[in-house]
């Protein structure tokens, strides 16, 4: 069984039909015929080993494959993918473009910030300059936030999260994974996540809840729930995720843009990121988490000296279950001179 199968049998329960323009139009069309053969010729073309991926068009079974509805995920932006009963979005930025083959490939998530949209997160951490680099070549994925709001979430469903398998921003990262993986290949030792702001805040949830998928993270001015030193509440409605399982540890990136890095919802509630980030060092590192903290004085911002260039250095350096980090003597003189390890409790 494949590492994804689990979290896709959860996700199907929740996907409709598929539209968009990313998606097979038929699912006899040649083209999306000869994309699936391309896949189907390698061992990990379908989740029972079989290369019929795409049902007949005459058939109304649902589909066999993690892709809903045939869907091809392709170098841009991809729409209408269906998840949790949203039509969602992501930007995919394809190592070698619209001729990457089959990986495995190591992939980089990267949620944006409230109200903003997956082209300002590309232009702000310039991951797409980085993702084909031949030392690192990744693919990128940039989702588009489905603008959910209070109490549980704002732009991403973030806040109040009481069942991760039934959480719709959870599942959107389980079905763009499983989707992408059976399309271009997956490394699953190498499965990444960074976010800004909100999307720091989706990026943590998704390094508790699926903290034995993802390999490290990246949280530019974010917050973990999960710890109670760091949650918020408005009246009687507070921010609530699961407990953590200590049983992964994964390496991080944290950081925080002193006291001018917060995040003001509607004037009721202040996201305060400079103190969360150092509330965070507690935390993770009582749970054994190796943590690389690099404060800056540039406020609510991706830092100017730590972006794609840095933390694609740090996923190089850290596969799944890297421990000690290699980072522990020294840190590479890509990443600037404010940065530090934080060795676990």
């Amino acid at each position: 069984m494949k590492w994804w199968v689990p979290a896709l049998a959860i996700a199907t329960l929740w996907w409709g039909s598929c539209g968009g323009s990313k998606r097979a139009e038929d699912a006899g069309d040649e083209a999306a015929e000869d994309v699936l053969d391309d896949e189907d010729a390698t061992p990990d073309a379908g989740p029972d080993g079989s290369d019929d991926v795409i049902e007949d068009a005459e058939d109304e079974e649902a589909p066999s494959g993690p892709c809903p509805g045939g869907y091809v995920p392709e170098d841009d932006m991809n729409t209408g993918f269906e998840v949790a009963g949203h039509s969602r979005s992501f930007d995919l930025i394809l190592p070698d473009g619209d001729t990457t083959g089959y990986g495995p490939w190591p992939i980089v998530f990267l949620w944006h910030e409230h109200e903003l949209t997956p082209a300002d997160m590309r232009d702000a951490t310039g991951v797409a300059l980085v993702a084909g680099e031949a030392d690192f070549k990744f693919i990128a994925v940039l989702p588009q936030e489905a603008g959910f709001v209070l109490p549980g979430g704002l732009g991403w469903e973030m806040l109040q999260v009481e069942d991760p398998d039934t959480n719709p921003d959870v599942l959107f990262f389980d079905a763009m994974l499983a989707c992408i993986d059976e399309t271009y290949g997956v490394d699953e030792d190498r499965i990444y996540t960074v976010g800004f702001s909100t999307g720091a805040i989706m990026s943590n949830l998704l390094a508790v809840v699926r903290n034995d998928v993802i390999a490290a993270s990246v949280s530019y001015s974010g917050s973990y729930f999960s710890d109670p030193a760091q949650e918020k509440c408005v009246g009687m409605a507070c921010t609530a995720w699961p407990a953590v399982d200590t049983a992964f540890k994964f390496p991080t990136i944290v950081t925080e843009g002193g006291t001018a890095d917060f995040f003001d919802i509607l004037g009721i509630l202040t996201l305060d990121f400079h103190a969360d980030a150092l509330a965070t060092l507690d935390y993770l590192g009582a749970m054994g988490h190796e943590i690389i903290y690099c404060p800056h004085t540039e406020g609510h911002v991706v830092p100017s000296n730590l972006k794609a260039a840095q933390f694609a250095r740090f996923f190089l350096d850290h596969p799944k279950g890297t421990r000690p980090s290699p980072y522990v003597s020294a840190l590479p003189g890509v990443f600037p001179g404010t940065c530090s390890y934080e060795a676990p409790d």
